[in-house]
C-alpha cells in the first residue's frame, strides 16, 4: 500500500508571486503589517488580523488557508464561496480538471488552466514525468510530485495499486480504477475483463502489446481472439506439460515429435520448445492422432509471432 501523501503548507507560498502578478495585482502592492503574504487591505475586509500572522489558518475549514483562500478569490470564512454545494477546495475554478487545493499542491495556478502556459493544461500535465497526469497521480492517491511516491523502485504508473494484474497506467487506459480490483463489480477482475469483446482478456492485451480496446489491434481484418487462442500459463521442460490459460484453456504435453511455428511475420528465427516461456500467446495447438486426456500430446504449436 501506498504512504500517506504528506504535502508542506509551504507549496501555497511558492506559487504566491505568481499569482499576485495575476489575480491579485492591486492588493500586491498593498501593505502587509505581519508579512504573511496577504494584504491588509484583504485581512481587514475579511475579519483577519492585519497583525498576526494567519495565511495557514483554515477558519472555514474548506481545504484552503486562508492565504490560498486570497490568492484563489474565495471567502475564508465561507467554506463554500459561490453556494454551489462544493467547498471551496475541492472547486476546479479554472476547469483543468484538478481542484484548488490540488493546484496549490503541485503550485500551480487555480484560476489558470495552463499555469506554465506549454498547451497542456495542467490535469494532463505529468509533473513528476512518472507516466501517470498529474490529475491520474491524485485519483491513484500517488505523489504528483514524485514518480515513486512509496520509494520501493518501481514508478507510480508500473505499480498495481489493487492487485488485478494491471498497472495503474493500464487501469486509465481502459477507464478502470487503479484502487478497485473489480472496477464495475462484476465480478470479473479488471485484467480479466474484455473491453472490446475481442475474446482476450485486456490483462493479456496489454502483456501482448495488444489494443484492449480495439477488437483488431493490427488491423488485418481478424479479430484479436481469432488470432490468439490463448496464453502460456506455464511449460514444464522435464515432463513436458504446457499449459495455456486466457481465450482457450488447455493442458498439453510437448514431445520430441510436437511441430512448432509461427503466426505473423517478424520472427526469423524458426520457434523451439524454448520459446514456450510464460506470456507467449498461442496462436492454435494441434494435437497428435489418438491423443487422449489429461494432457494429450500435442501435434503442432503455432506461437503468435509478436515481433
Amino acid at each position: 500500500m501506498r504512504t500517506a501523501l504528506k504535502f508542506a503548507l509551504a507549496a501555497s507560498a511558492a506559487v504566491t508571486t505568481t499569482l499576485m502578478m495575476t489575480g491579485a495585482t492591486a492588493d500586491a502592492a498593498g501593505r502587509d503589517s505581519d508579512h504573511d503574504g496577504i494584504p491588509n487591505s484583504w485581512e481587514h475586509a475579511n475579519r483577519l488580523n492585519e497583525h498576526r500572522k494567519d495565511a495557514k489558518s483554515d477558519i472555514d475549514h474548506d481545504g484552503l488557508t486562508n492565504l490560498q483562500e486570497y490568492l484563489s478569490r474565495t471567502n475564508p470564512r465561507r467554506a463554500d464561496t459561490d453556494h454551489d454545494g462544493i467547498r471551496d477546495g475541492a472547486e476546479d475554478a479554472d476547469h483543468d480538471g484538478l481542484t484548488n487545493k490540488q493546484e496549490f499542491i503541485l503550485r500551480d495556478n487555480p484560476r489558470d488552466a495552463d499555469s506554465n502556459n506549454n498547451g497542456v493544461t495542467d490535469g494532463n500535465e505529468d509533473a513528476d514525468a512518472d507516466g501517470l497526469t498529474n490529475k491520474q497521480d491524485f485519483a491513484a492517491r500517488t505523489n504528483p510530485r514524485d514518480a515513486d511516491s512509496d520509494n520501493d523502485g518501481v514508478s507510480d504508473a508500473n505499480e498495481d495499486a489493487d492487485s488485478d494484474g494491471l498497472t495503474n497506467k493500464q487501469e486509465f487506459r481502459v477507464g478502470a480504477s487503479p484502487l478497485d480490483a473489480d472496477s464495475d463489480n462484476d465480478g470479473v477482475s479488471d485484467a480479466a475483463e474484455d473491453s472490446d469483446s475481442d475474446g482476450v482478456s485486456d490483462g493479456a492485451e496489454f502483456e501482448l502489446g495488444e489494443d484492449p480496446e480495439n477488437a483488431d489491434s493490427d488491423g488485418d481484418g481478424i479479430p484479436d481472439g481469432s488470432e490468439i487462442n490463448g496464453v502460456i500459463a506455464s511449460f514444464d521442460s522435464g515432463t513436458g506439460v504446457l499449459t495455456v490459460s486466457g481465450v482457450t484453456d488447455q493442458t498439453v504435453t510437448i514431445t520430441g515429435t510436437t511441430a512448432f511455428e509461427w503466426e505473423g511475420d517478424g520472427c526469423a528465427t524458426a520457434p523451439t520448445a524454448a520459446d514456450l516461456v510464460p506470456g507467449q500467446a498461442i496462436h492454435e495447438i494441434q494435437l497428435a492422432d489418438g491423443a487422449v486426456a489429461p494432457d494429450p500430446e500435442a501435434d503442432q504449436v503455432t506461437l503468435m509471432c509478436t515481433a
